[in-house]
């Protein structure tokens, strides 16, 4: 989904009773995170790296450190 896509329809999305201020924000917000993860996956490109191993990744050390927290919780 393009930005051009998605920011309108976060927006569209939006509960009708925000203030146009917090709304604005919000658009901004998720604009700017949207920006923030193409110009990761763009740069995760450049690198030469597939998306969904570096997600893998990511999921297993989490679920590694969820682990071993309840084991010490245990």
């Amino acid at each position: 989904m393009h930005a051009m896509q998605a920011v309108p329809l976060f927006a569209l999305l939006l509960p009708a009773h925000l203030s146009k201020n917090y709304g604005y924000a919000l658009v901004a917000a998720f604009s700017a995170v949207y920006v923030a993860f193409s110009l990761a996956t763009f740069l995760q490109a450049l690198e030469g790296q597939p998306f969904i191993v570096r997600l893998g990744l990511f999921l297993t050390q989490c679920r590694v450190a969820l682990m071993r927290r309840l084991e010490v919780l245990s």
